[in-house]
């Protein structure tokens, strides 16, 4: 029978750095990854991320 974990975690808290760093390493990634990663991690908590423009244009009626 297998066993469940029944502690809650706080799903909405975001890991930490060192267990970023930690999870990449296990997976493999190199050095410069793991940095670039972190780096791209660091600005996002900084910064919201950029909206990225939608491919969809307004619905426009051509007759009047």
């Amino acid at each position: 029978m297998e066993h469940y974990d029944d502690s809650f975690e706080n799903l909405d808290a975001l890991p930490t750095v060192k267990e970023i760093e930690q999870r990449l390493r296990t997976l493999g990634c190199t050095k410069e990854q793991i940095s670039r990663h972190l780096n791209q991690v660091a600005k996002s908590r900084i910064q919201p991320a950029e909206q990225k423009p939608t491919k969809h244009r307004d619905h426009q009626l051509d007759w009047p």
